[in-house]
């Protein structure tokens, strides 16, 4: 049938393709689907289902800006665990976490709080949702749940050998739940470090006593229980230094470390407890010193400004002789864990960073050494073509019907079967020779072109007036020819119109 526009947002541009979220208001309420367009930015694919958003068009999918292709999301399972549904957790997170932290304030874009106080957990949707994370490495080509710690902070092994990643991943929570739960967050500068609060188990909890923090220091492959409970964080020193607060009691403590979480260090900056509303660096998380700021008691505010130089560490050496015994720094290649060569989208990157025993600091003026280089193609470096879809944790493409597929594709006179391709190269991979997709037989329409078939043009509203901007948008440039949305997801309200063909949407 034909697809009912409704709202729709730019959620990057960043990397040589648009990836859009469109919600129709069809099925789940609050959730959309997710599309990625090709190097053209003119036909779009399917990337994922049910993607969380807010009725303000917050759409829980972040990109990790300090890599390229590597996107965390969540998602809704209409079938999920019903004790662990968003209506009664989300609401009994609210109780909880407003009997915990009083104030009122909204979020600032970056990844926590404005001054002032949390403000009250908002009223939780009447619908009850199952709420999962997942991760891409690929520009949204593939996506899979997150693999869990193996352990949590106390050294207590987490009961997730032997089952599915359906019944046991790591769950983060997004933008929606930032009233009482830090999002999922990166920076630029930080290689490959991600923090955020959440769960393991078979869905994201709200409940404050069933939420930790986490890390990963190689974005978002594996990850660590970095603290018991929210914590609210921020990142300095280029990721060589971590700083966070307890997010939902009054504290007179924070917590650092200066080796990528491997341990953590508690001072007090308080005699009296307080409510920390967020903790905030230069843009470029490149300095170690940070501003704290809460309120106490009758909601009298308080500002610590943080020096962490004071720690008397040396300057960094040997950043153009990683890996040698000499060298502060060792080299990094990001992956996937399926690639033999380490590559993603195509490119083998080496980064250099400071190793996790050298107690010095990077420095404000460090510049990281990189070097890249192409790598062959495999069947990572394909996304589902027109037609066909990718479920999560799942490697093949697979023919989604007749009505997935655009009337040009099909011949005139198709008889039995014909033959398409199932998959494309993803918009910016830069491989080369490798694997080659064959294509693949499908069944012709059991009827005619005509009635029932999806109409595979999307009227995308453009807001010519005015957009609403979301998010960190710390991305790189925007692509040639695609324009640069600097990477901010925005809401588009009607206004003028652009056709776009949005190849098969159902």
């Amino acid at each position: 049938g034909e697809l009912e526009e409704k709202w729709y947002t730019v959620l990057d541009t960043s990397e040589g393709a648009v990836i859009l979220h469109i919600n129709s208001n069809t099925g789940l309420k609050e959730t959309g689907r997710v599309f990625v367009s090709d190097s053209d930015g003119y036909k779009y694919s399917q990337s994922l289902v049910d993607n969380v958003r807010s009725p303000q068009g917050e759409c829980e999918f972040d990109k990790v800006v300090s890599l390229q292709g590597v996107y965390l999301a969540n998602i809704v399972v209409p079938d999920g665990p019903a004790d662990q549904s968003w209506g009664k957790a989300k609401e009994k997170a609210a109780e909880d976490v407003e009997e915990e932290a009083a104030g009122g304030s909204e979020v600032d874009q970056k990844h926590g709080r404005g001054f002032g106080g949390k403000g009250k957990a908002a009223k939780a949707a009447k619908e009850e949702r199952t709420i999962r994370t997942v991760i891409s490495f690929d520009k949204g080509g593939a996506w899979r749940y997150l693999k869990p710690p193996k352990v949590n902070s106390l050294g207590k092994p987490y009961d997730c050998d032997g089952k599915p990643a359906e019944q046991c991943s790591l769950h983060l929570h997004g933008t929606t739940s930032w009233d009482f739960y830090a999002p999922f967050y990166s920076s630029e500068a930080a290689i490959g470090i991600i923090m955020g609060t959440g769960n393991v188990g078979a869905a994201l909890r709200f409940e404050p006593e069933e939420t930790s923090t986490f890390l990963s220091r190689d974005g978002g492959l594996t990850w660590l229980e970095a603290h018991k409970g929210a914590y609210i964080y921020e990142f300095g020193d280029h990721g060589g230094l971590l700083v966070m607060a307890d997010d939902l009691k009054k504290t007179t403590q924070v917590s650092f470390s200066w080796n990528e979480g491997e341990s953590w260090f508690d001072f007090t900056v308080s005699k009296t407890p307080f409510e920390v509303d967020n903790i905030i660096t230069e843009p470029n998380v490149t300095a170690t010193t940070f501003i704290m700021f809460g309120t106490r008691d009758e909601g009298v505010g308080v500002i610590y400004y943080m020096k962490f130089d004071s720690l008397k560490f040396p300057a960094c050496n040997g950043a153009w002789a990683a890996d040698s015994v000499s060298s502060d720094y060792e080299t990094w290649m990001p992956s996937d864990g399926a690639s033999t060569e380490k590559c993603l989208l195509g490119q083998q990157v080496t980064y250099t960073r400071r190793k996790r025993t050298s107690q010095c600091w990077n420095g404000e003026k460090f510049e990281r050494p990189v070097v890249k280089k192409r790598c062959s193609c495999t069947k990572e470096d394909f996304a589902c073509d027109i037609g066909f879809t990718r479920g999560v944790n799942q490697q093949e493409c697979v023919y989604g019907g007749s009505e997935m597929m655009p009337e040009r594709l099909i011949p005139p006179a198709c008889s039995g079967a014909f033959s398409v391709s199932a998959y494309r190269k993803v918009a910016g991979d830069l491989c080369e020779g490798g694997w080659k997709p064959e294509l693949v037989e499908v069944p012709c329409p059991a009827s005619g072109l005509g009635g029932g078939r999806a109409r595979y043009a999307l009227v995308l509203a453009l807001a010519a007036a005015g957009l609403f901007c979301y998010g960190r948008g710390a991305g790189a440039p925007g692509a040639p020819g695609l324009g640069d949305f600097s990477a901010k997801p925005r809401l588009l309200e009607p206004a003028g119109l652009l056709r776009l063909p949005l190849e098969g949407a159902r």
